[in-house]
Formats: C-alpha cells, sequence, structure tokens
C-alpha cells in the first residue's frame, strides 16, 4: 500500500483528516472481517467463525498463509466445529469440518 506524499507539517489539514478518518472508521472501513470474532476461552484466545448462517469454532489452523501486505491475498484453512450458537459457552453440535478463507485482491480475476 502506498499513497502520494506530503509534508505534514505544511499541509496539517491531510494530516487531521487522516487521523479524524481513522478515529471515526468502523471495523469493516478498516478491513476487519465481520464474520471472524475472537474470544477468550478457557484463559485462551480463540476464535468463531460465521460461515452460511452458522457459528464455528476454530479448533486449529491447517494453513495460515497471511497477507504479505495490507491490499494482497492470503489463504487460510482451518479445523472447525459447528456450535449451538455465537456464545461462548455455546455446546458443540457438529463433527470436526474444514473452512477455508480466501482474500483476494480487489483487482484480482479469476
Amino acid at each position: 500500500m502506498s499513497s502520494v506524499g506530503f509534508d505534514w507539517i505544511a499541509d496539517r489539514t491531510c494530516l487531521i483528516y487522516f487521523l479524524v478518518s481513522l478515529a471515526f472508521a468502523d471495523q469493516a472501513d478498516l478491513d476487519f472481517d465481520p464474520t471472524i470474532e475472537r474470544v477468550i476461552e478457557d484463559e485462551k484466545i480463540r476464535y468463531k467463525i460465521l460461515c452460511a448462517g452458522k457459528w464455528y469454532r476454530v479448533l486449529e489452523p491447517l494453513s495460515d498463509f497471511k497477507a504479505a501486505r495490507p491490499l494482497s491475498r492470503a489463504t487460510r484453512v482451518w479445523k472447525v466445529q459447528e456450535l449451538k450458537d455465537k456464545y461462548i459457552d455455546s455446546s458443540v453440535i457438529g463433527r470436526v469440518l474444514v473452512i477455508k478463507d480466501v482474500r483476494m485482491e480487489k483487482k484480482c480475476s479469476l
């Protein structure tokens, strides 16, 4: 990711605009995925994923190729189990499954 350079001392308006935009942006504007929740379970960080209207608890990552840059491709694969609902103490109701998440560049064509 890059932008046009500017002298933030001489052009304070541009810097203020950038900082205010960050301060008032919602998570989707900052590119956070609203279908993934980070939770604490048994004093460990865990993740829950919403996929096709169902919630899943991540058991372990199977493949975790993170994006090299903020606006680049990434592929992640997780071993998961379906949950009754999204709450922390929700009971597991499904067998072990695999979910694959692919993040494509906006300009990418298949």
